[in-house]
């Protein structure tokens, strides 16, 4: 008996840290499908009617792909899309992330220029049970493709 009591509070341990790292697995995984869903609809941009308005087709490729991944609020999903390089380049939002739910940037088909370049990063915050599981409590992506 004394032995079991040393040995399944180590078990529980490690089994919580198992179920920890998976679920940090799970949501990079579904991070990164997120963010190649904004990409092909950044890539797509020129060639349909969505160029009007590219952060609410980006917004609305995000969301659709976001699976469990919570979209709404601070304590969800994040991004921001730059166009361009230097001083042509435009960001939405203007500094930080927002939220992919009423994401619109007004008048941004004109930085939706074939052979242009542009950004798009997703963060995410990684908790398990109320924990960070990562550095600074964030799971961030950043991405560029050439319109």
């Amino acid at each position: 008996m004394v032995e079991f009591a040393f040995v399944v509070p180590v078990l529980m341990m490690v089994l919580v840290g198992i179920f920890a790292v998976g679920t940090v697995m799970q949501d990079y995984q579904q991070l990164t499908n997120v963010e190649n869903q904004g990409l092909v609809t950044l890539e797509q941009l020129p060639d349909t009617a969505n160029a009007a308005d590219p952060c609410a087709a980006v917004s609305a490729a995000i969301i659709g792909a976001a699976g469990n991944l919570r979209t709404t609020g601070t304590n969800g999903l994040q991004v921001s899309i730059t166009f361009g390089t230097g001083t042509s380049s435009a960001s939405y939002p203007s500094s930080g992330t927002t939220s992919p739910t009423g994401y619109s940037c007004g008048g941004g088909s004109s930085y939706v220029v074939q052979g242009e370049p542009v950004t798009l990063t997703v963060t995410y915050p990684s908790t398990f049970l109320g924990f960070t599981l990562t550095p600074n409590g964030l799971l961030s992506l950043t991405e560029w493709e050439q319109i």
